[in-house]
Parts: structure tokens; sequence; C-alpha cells
């Protein structure tokens, strides 16, 4: 049976390079996105917001919906988050649809006790897919040019304050994460919520001198929740996305921590 490939977010970081696999792949594929992007020859182009329809391919296919498709600047931390409400949209989309699959990236410290508006609304997108079909992927850090990352380089001049936090992440290089998300996500036997994990284990202040040459000094944990605090307040998008990113520093656990229950590792 022929495979269709559905990919909302198209133009981040992950679906570009996802996109780029797949095309290799010559897997036939609709990319949604709220602007028209350049296309490959196994492509074709439907503009998209979160919470708008997907309508399934008429025909015998499998059905996989990779869903990056993320606003960073909702603020609710319930499910009136547009996260969660474009994510049930395409839930509804392909109710009536027998052989599906939902690939949906989350947060590696979803069930971290200190939340954030970004894992409350992670934690409640978990909840809502069917883990017995669909692939949810908790990912440590994503190494690419894009991003945070790209963020990270512009501070190479000067030594940058972080939060004192000895939790271990294990990044992972862009292309190797896609090729084992696009192995694991078409084939049918897996499922469930599995760990990508990077293979070297570092502190944010050792990935950031190690990676990107910045040098760091600590300054104490209330500080940053201050700071945070008054971020917050700001009517501004994006002193909303640097508190969240404060905060996930903050809070960080260390990458060995979050394997407990029925989460499956993959080392990469």
């Amino acid at each position: 049976m022929e495979k269709i490939i559905y990919l909302t977010g198209a133009s981040g970081q992950v679906g570009g390079d996802i996109r780029e696999k797949i095309s290799l792949a010559k897997l036939h594929t609709i990319v949604y996105s709220r602007n028209e992007l350049q296309l490959y020859k196994n492509e074709e182009f439907h503009q998209y917001d979160l919470g708008d329809e997907i309508i399934p391919k008429e025909g015998n296919y499998e059905h996989y919906i990779f869903h990056f498709a993320h606003d960073f600047n909702d603020k609710h931390n319930n499910e009136g988050n547009i996260n969660i409400i474009g994510l049930k949209k395409i839930i509804s989309s392909f109710k009536n649809i027998k052989k599906k699959k939902i690939i949906f990236i989350s947060t590696p410290d979803v069930d971290n006790r200190n939340k954030t508006v970004y894992t409350t609304q992670k934690c409640i997108s978990e909840s809502i897919l069917d883990k017995e079909r669909d692939l949810i992927i908790r990912s440590s850090l994503i190494l690419s040019k894009h991003g945070i990352n790209k963020i990270f380089t512009y501070l190479a001049r000067f030594p940058v304050p972080i939060p004192k936090n000895n939790g271990k992440i294990a990044p992972i290089l862009i292309n190797v994460f896609s090729n084992k998300l696009i192995e694991i996500a078409l084939d049918n036997k897996t499922n469930g919520l599995y760990l990508f994990a990077g293979r070297e284990l570092m502190t944010l202040k050792e990935f950031l001198f190690r990676f990107h040459k910045v040098k760091t000094f600590f300054l104490p944990d209330f500080i940053w929740l201050l700071f945070s605090t008054i971020l917050k307040r700001s009517n501004l998008s994006k002193c909303f996305y640097l508190s969240e990113r404060i905060l996930g520093f903050v809070y960080l656990r260390d990458v060995n921590e979050l394997t407990a229950g029925n989460i499956k590792k993959i080392t990469l």
C-alpha cells in the first residue's frame, strides 16, 4: 500500500530537514505552511495555520501525519492554547481514516513538576494522542544552524550569564535526528513514547562553550525567576518566548532522569 505524507510546520528547522530526506525516498508529500515554499518534485503545497482542517487524500493509502507546526506565542496553559486546538483539529480530520499515524515532537522534560506554558501544552498534547498507534518523540536539544542555536552564535563575543544547573543534556545533530525519526515513523510496528538522546552528556555550560565558543558565568535562580516574571508581563511575544526559554534552563533536569515508565530510549 502506498504511503502518503502530510507535514505541518514545513518551514521549520526539523520540518525542512525531514522534507529533504523524504524527497530522496520520492514519497508523495503534502506540505503545510503559512507561506508558500519552494517544493521538491514529490511535494504539493497547502496554505495552513494552526487550527485549520487537513483533508485526507482520497485513495488506498497509509497516512502519516508529521505534525511539527507550533506557535510559541500563545500564553494559555490549558486546552485553549492554539497548539492544543490545532492538534485536536488534525485528530478530528483523520477520525474516519483507519490506516493513519500521527508523528509528534514533544519535549523531554514534559513530566517536570515545575511547569512552563510550553511543557504544559506538550503534556496535554501527549494525553490526547493515541499511544497505541501514534508516535511521540521527546528529544534532547537538536543541533542545527537555526532556531535557538542561531541565537547562541551571537553571544560568543562576551561572557554570558546562565542559570546554575548541572543537569545534563544530550545534543543531537539534526541530520541524525531526522534520519532516525523517518526510519521509525514509517515503521508500522513502531509507536508510543520515545526519548531521543545524543551519545555525549554535557551541562548547558559545557554545551555552549564546546559548540558555540560561548563563555558563561552563573547567576542565582531567584534572579532568573524575577527576570522571567518581568518578561512575561510584557505584551511583546519575543519577551514571552525568552521567558519560557529561561525557565526551561532553570528547571532543566538531567536527561538520565527522563526515562521512567514506558518511555523507550534511543541513543543517537
